[in-house]
């Protein structure tokens, strides 16, 4: 029954929603007359919308001057405001029967009730709307709309390479073409140019072209526009068509390829230049490759994209361009023609107005264009005024910025347009937006692979696509800071159109009315304004950037935001937290960070969807709810591990999902002990230890599972209270972690030595080591074969002497950059023999008051700068000189 009932739906949120049916649901469902067929209809017209909003979307930035853009763009918000509003249906549906399911459980079978006997008449509403929209919009309309574009894009394909005629081409560039010619002449693998959109990639690649050097290496050029999706046949001949002058209507592929390769043999050395190049298949590309391969001859082949993915994808090197100065933005602008005669002291102003270009030379070139025919006492009013309200700017510009937009796939734009929440200067951390996008449901989940694994795929997207800039050529740290260009950031906030709103100011002229998505940046919203917002029954996020005070308006908010699922309060200036939280029952994401609450209320633990937890910076919160463990779902949960919670609930084990826990705290009694983790093995990230005092012995130790926690890439293990037992060693065996961790920190460990595996390991990805009031350890373990470790830390070791040679035992520390001790009362020199570590280029030593400065000298390890007190004692810092 329960598959048959499964089977058959086609869209995404059908598929989702009804594949986390329980069989009681199915039941119950399936109690109501003509229920399943109905579902089924309701699927396929969805479905059928989804595919008219995704073909609207795709056809913005080709039909941003047509007479049925506006209307068609009214039509996509309705769309999507009834796509929002069925989705809500559904799950209210499944939350529902997953309630009911819950009280069978306690009382026996249900009849069926007043919920149950609605759906029908819910579903029947739905299909009527969707009905109506499908009818309203009609196919015939799309199709029309649809047309159009492929005229935009042949006019595009047109463009060939034209040479410069004008030196505005080359400002602000002429560096970075001197780079590029080095590497064009000196390297023979092919050569990306890549940006976002209006940086002037293709300009650039004109100017490449017509350097001297580049044209005496290569006579011939031959030019290709590609713009539209990649297609070899049609590139070939435009190739072809470069070389002969000549039309060629040749179609097979061969026939081509053997064309080409022939008039190449016969000609000079050649640059191939495709311009605004998309190719995602490795298949694809290799026979482009080898089309302009001719072994006889000197090639180069170049291409501009905005997707610098092309570039990684097929090894070539990469360039990227980056904005441009306010400086060269407004020598940009002089240059337009006739701006010259009308300059009399106005660089001030015109600096001014070159910082609306962002960097941006196309944008430069367009708002020269404006100025030529304003007059200058006319220029102030651009200072002041929204480039976007500029109709040179709109028509022109704003739809180059958009293609990038339309060339995203659908479930990627979706993620994009909701960054328009935040700022345009907002700083974006990788992993905080995936969290979003997935509490949002904008991710498609993949069977066997982590959400937030594919939402990381969907993020290197967009900094592959340039909406998002990592200030990074090669971005390779997806754990650092990204920032998205304001022009991009507009063209998120014009698609998200009316469903993401961000309140800027303290105005009260916003209209809420299909708003799903709302974000506060402003600190002095009055009450009456946030009251005005509780008012929006539809809201999906609700998130305050800035800090304000809206403890008063909570319990309200909890009342009325009834499809809610990310709510952020950080900083709100909340003292308690209702219990009426627990109605809240879409809730994904709850962030209470940084407010002065102490307790959390048990209802809280009736949120079953909540997905992620943030809590850090709640200084007076001690401990988490009894019925904590019935967040079965939850998969990230945040708090300060050092000054906040104290105690673990009950039953830690149930929470299977969860992949972010920065500590948890071991305690003796049932239901609190280290065996709680047993299961725990999709953890990640930064994991603490704390209170490993309270384990009873190392099998106990050893359930914990450490050495199965993959994902955990920084541990530490601390032992909290003075301890007196004999057992330390073999707990501290028993804690062994997988070899994929990075960072170890072990603090107040109470043994005389140091588990094994520490030691003997050498095939460990361990980094960072920090080891902190080890005050029974007389030796330093053998760390030596480490391979990777870069940076070790020796804080507090009372009872060590010397620190050679225990600490290397045959190792020569090839990665170690950072050596530190501190705090070393005994310590009194390094001990014999002679050891070298390649990499070292830090030593430090910080209150050794026994190491004195002929200790140091004629030291075979390295030559050291120091400085010695009067009493010869080493000061705190010794650094190497290299």
């Amino acid at each position: 029954m329960d598959e048959d009932f499964r089977a058959g739906f086609a869209s995404y949120t059908f598929s989702l929603l009804f594949a986390n049916f329980t069989e009681f649901a199915i039941d119950e469902v399936s109690k109501i007359l003509n229920v399943s067929t109905e579902l089924r209809k309701l699927d396929r017209m969805f479905l059928k919308l989804q595919g008219m909003v995704y073909r609207m979307e795709c056809s913005r930035a080709y039909l941003w001057d047509s007479t049925h853009y506006k209307s068609s763009i009214a039509w996509v918000e309705e769309a999507n405001g009834l796509i929002y509003h069925i989705s809500d249906i559904l799950e209210d549906i499944s939350l529902n029967l997953g309630l009911r399911e819950g009280e069978k459980l306690v009382n026996g079978n249900l009849l069926i009730d007043k919920f149950l006997l609605l759906i029908p008449r819910k579903i029947s509403g739905i299909v009527e709307d969707l009905e109506d929209l499908i009818k309203e919009m009609g196919t015939d309309f799309l199709v029309d709309l649809v047309k159009q574009v492929p005229k935009v894009v042949a006019t595009k394909q047109c463009c060939g390479f034209a040479g410069l005629s004008n030196p505005t081409h080359t400002i602000g560039r002429e560096s970075q073409i001197e780079k590029v010619v080095e590497i064009l002449t000196q390297n023979d693998v092919p050569l990306c140019i890549t940006g976002m959109a209006g940086i002037g990639k293709t300009v650039f690649t004109h100017c490449l072209c017509e350097n001297k050097e580049v044209k005496k290496a290569f006579p011939l050029l031959l030019w290709v526009s590609v713009s539209a999706e990649f297609e070899l046949v049609r590139i070939l001949r435009a190739a072809i068509e470069s070389v002969s002058k000549e039309s060629c209507y040749l179609t097979d592929l061969n026939v081509l390829r053997y064309t080409l390769q022939e008039l190449l043999l016969s000609g000079d050395n050649f640059l191939v230049v495709l311009d605004d190049l998309c190719v995602e298949d490795l298949e694809d590309w290799n026979l482009l490759y080898a089309a302009f391969k001719v072994e006889s001859k000197s090639s180069r082949l170049v291409f501009t994209t905005r997707n610098s993915k092309v570039a990684s994808f097929i090894g070539a090197k990469m360039f990227c361009l980056q904005p441009l100065s306010d400086e060269d933005c407004w020598k940009i602008i002089k240059q337009r023609p006739f701006i010259n005669n009308k300059m009399h002291n106005l660089d001030v102003i015109g600096l001014e107005i070159a910082k609306k270009c962002k960097g941006v030379p196309l944008v430069a070139k367009t708002i020269g264009d404006i100025l030529h025919c304003l007059p200058v006492n006319e220029w102030d009013s651009l200072v002041k005024g929204n480039l976007w309200d500029l109709p040179q700017i709109e028509n022109h510009v704003f739809p180059i910025f958009l293609l990038s937009y339309c060339c995203l796939p659908q479930h990627i734009k979706k993620c994009f347009s909701y960054c328009c929440l935040f700022p345009p200067e907002y700083v974006y951390k990788m992993k905080d937006i995936v969290l979003l996008w997935m509490a949002e449901g904008l991710i498609h989940p993949i069977d066997g692979r982590r959400i937030e694994d594919i939402g990381q795929e969907y993020f290197e997207e967009l900094v592959w696509g340039s909406l998002f800039n990592s200030g990074n050529e090669y971005f390779h740290d997806f754990d650092g800071s990204y920032t998205m260009h304001e022009f991009n950031h507009h063209v998120a906030a014009s698609v998200s159109s009316s469903i993401c709103q961000r309140i800027k100011d303290n105005q009260s002229s916003y209209s809420f009315d299909r708003v799903r998505h709302l974000s506060i940046c402003h600190g002095n919203t009055q009450s009456n304004g946030l009251h005005s917002f509780s008012k929006c029954h539809n809201l999906r996020t609700f998130t305050l950037l800035c800090a304000t005070n809206i403890g008063p308006n909570v319990p309200t908010f909890f009342k009325n935001f009834k499809v809610i699922r990310v709510l952020n309060l950080k900083c709100g200036g909340i003292t308690e937290i209702p219990e009426i939280v627990g109605n809240l029952k879409h809730l994904r994401y709850l962030d209470l960070s940084s407010n002065n609450i102490s307790t959390l209320p048990s209802s809280l633990c009736e949120l079953s969807l909540l997905q992620v937890l943030i809590l850090e910076n709640c200084t007076s919160l001690m401990c988490l709810p009894d019925k904590f463990s019935r967040l079965t779902n939850l998969r990230h949960l945040f708090f300060d591990v050092k000054h906040q919670i104290h105690q673990m609930p009950v039953n830690f084990r149930f929470l299977k999902e969860l992949q972010t826990l920065n500590a948890f705290v071991v305690e003796a009694e049932n239901g609190h002990t280290i065996e709680e983790l047993e299961d725990l093995n999709s953890l990640t990230g930064s994991f603490s230890l704390i209170g490993l005092e309270n384990i009873l012995n190392g099998q106990s130790a050893a359930t914990a599972n450490l050495n199965k926690k993959q994902g955990i890439i920084e541990l530490e293990l601390q032992w909290r209270s003075h301890h007196e037992r004999n057992i330390e060693y073999e707990i501290s065996t028993g804690l062994q972690p997988h070899k994929n961790l990075e960072r170890l920190v072990i603090s107040d460990y109470r043994g005389t030595t140091f588990p094994s595996w520490l030691c003997y390991r050498p095939h460990y990805m361990l980094r960072s080591i920090y080891l902190r009031n080890c005050e029974c350890c007389k030796v330093l373990p053998p760390l030596g074969k480490l391979q990777f470790l870069e940076s070790l830390t020796i804080e507090n070791m009372t009872l060590l002497v010397v620190v050679f040679p225990s600490l290397v035992d045959l190792g020569v520390f090839p990665s170690l950059k950072s050596l530190v001790f501190s705090t070393m009362p005994q310590l009194i020199g390094w001990g014999s023999g002679e050891y070298d570590m390649p990499q070292l280029t830090d030593l430090k030593f910080y209150t050794c008051p026994k190491l004195k400065a002929k200790d140091l000298i004629g030291c075979h390890l390295v030559q050291l700068l120091w400085k010695v007190s009067s009493s010869g004692i080493v000061q705190p810092s010794v650094t190497v000189a290299r």
